[in-house]
């Protein structure tokens, strides 16, 4: 009988899609250049479905300088719907580069938050990659995240990022957030 240590881990469907990752998200501040948070402000009632994080009002919080800023969704505008604009990565509301940044295989690895890094750890870091749902976050990363020959680094670059997840210092923001 084979023991639970030497079967494959297979990564079931969540079904999450990255907004639903979009909570909270850890931001270079634009005040000082540590890390902030971008939330849903704290006065409000929370959000019943995981994709009204786009459009619900947002707080940012700084714990490094003490920096707080507010974004409510500009009346006749869409949001964007991508994290990459600007020529890096930002964050959707504030357009603030993502604290969560780093160099991997001539890319750049980025999450929103440590649940982001934890998801990415376990859809590139499972075993076997076959019979994924179409709706599987694994089906829409970038082609080079899926390659298996990247799969050592990415687990590596994306301890890196858990370890970002911690600091909050100007002097701890990864090159990559620029």
């Amino acid at each position: 009988m084979e023991s639970d240590a030497n079967r494959p881990i297979r990564q079931r469907d969540w079904a999450k899609v990255l907004l639903a990752f979009a909570g909270e998200v850890l931001v270079v501040c634009s005040r000082c250049g540590g890390r902030a948070r971008n939330m849903r402000r704290p006065d409000l009632p929370a959000a019943q479905h995981w994709n009204q994080h786009l459009d619900e009002p947002r707080r940012l919080v700084c714990a490094e300088c003490g920096a707080t800023h507010d974004w409510v969704h500009p009346a006749g505008e869409s949001m964007p719907r991508s994290f990459a604009r600007g020529g890096g990565v930002t964050d959707l509301h504030f357009d603030r580069p993502l604290w969560l940044q780093t160099r991997c295989t001539g890319h750049v690895l980025w999450a929103l938050n440590i649940e982001h890094v934890d998801q990415l750890a376990a859809d590139i870091g499972a075993s076997p990659r076959s019979d994924r749902p179409s709706s599987h976050m694994f089906t829409v990363l970038p082609t080079w995240m899926k390659h298996a020959a990247n799969r050592t680094d990415i687990l590596i670059a994306l301890g890196r990022l858990r370890l970002l997840a911690d600091r909050s210092s100007p002097a701890d923001r990864s090159d990559a957030a620029y």
